[in-house]
């Protein structure tokens, strides 16, 4: 079943590269420069909800996808009654368009949300074309589809190790990395974050994650910030470095 999506307004263009300066990190001052000016591409805002795709994207086969600018999105992919979840926010690229194959063996549903105003930004074909002339832009944009994938497989290694609490606190602090902001009372973390969200992000059932919460809570190394934000106290856990070396040896 093919996720449907609202479509991109192409009436509202954004700077790409305003928004997102890391990827002309390689560029000198001069190549940004000239990069920014060919950096126009179109927009749109997203309300919180269920998200739907109409056949108007993708516009083109060349379409790279959209760059989420601002906001969170979950993607869930449902096989038989339970679903694993990814969180997707700033600087991640998606192709909610994309389909499972009519011939898989086995074709998951896969079901958008949008979790708060989010906008999104079309790498289109002809943005591609217009940043072809700095090599360095595009494979930029590469490396944050491959770093997409990467993040997907350390969630599928986390999700396999022992403990709910370690694997909901390993997961909050990678979400930290991206997102966190530190200040005085610990690292908050300003992501719409359910606990029905989390547990399956963490392959878990949501009141089995609520009492790890709890447990977390009373060791002190997570609580609720304002606004719903949680905060994260202390270090990152160390079970990743351990583990590392025990690979290593």
């Amino acid at each position: 079943m093919a996720v449907q999506a609202h479509p991109v307004d192409r009436r509202r263009h954004v700077n790409i590269l305003a928004l997102e300066p890391a990827l002309a990190a390689a560029l000198s001052p001069e190549e940004e420069l000239a990069a920014r000016r060919a950096a126009a591409a179109p927009a749109t805002v997203l309300e919180p909800g269920d998200w739907e795709i109409d056949g108007r994207l993708p516009a083109a086969p060349g379409d790279v996808g959209l760059l989420i600018a601002a906001g969170f999105v979950s993607r869930v992919v449902h096989v038989g009654p339970h679903g694993f979840a990814e969180l997707l926010g700033s600087g991640d690229i998606v192709r909610p368009w994309d389909a499972a194959d009519e011939l898989a063996s086995v074709r998951p549903l896969t079901t958008w949300t949008v979790l708060e105003r989010t906008t999104v930004v079309l790498v289109d074909e002809q943005l591609i074309g217009r940043l072809g002339a700095w090599p360095s832009v595009l494979a930029a944009i590469a490396r944050r589809m491959s770093d997409r994938a990467r993040t997907l497989a350390v969630h599928l290694a986390v999700n396999h190790m022992s403990g709910i609490e370690q694997r909901i606190l390993i997961t909050l602090w990678q979400f930290a990395d991206r997102w966190g902001r530190v200040t005085p009372a610990g690292v908050q973390l300003s992501v719409p974050l359910t606990h029905e969200l989390l547990a399956r992000i963490v392959g878990a059932r949501r009141p089995t994650v609520t009492s790890a919460l709890r447990n977390l809570r009373a060791d002190g190394l997570v609580t609720r910030g304002p606004g719903g934000s949680w905060l994260l106290h202390g270090e990152p856990p160390g079970r990743l470095h351990d583990l590392r070396a025990q690979v290593a040896g």
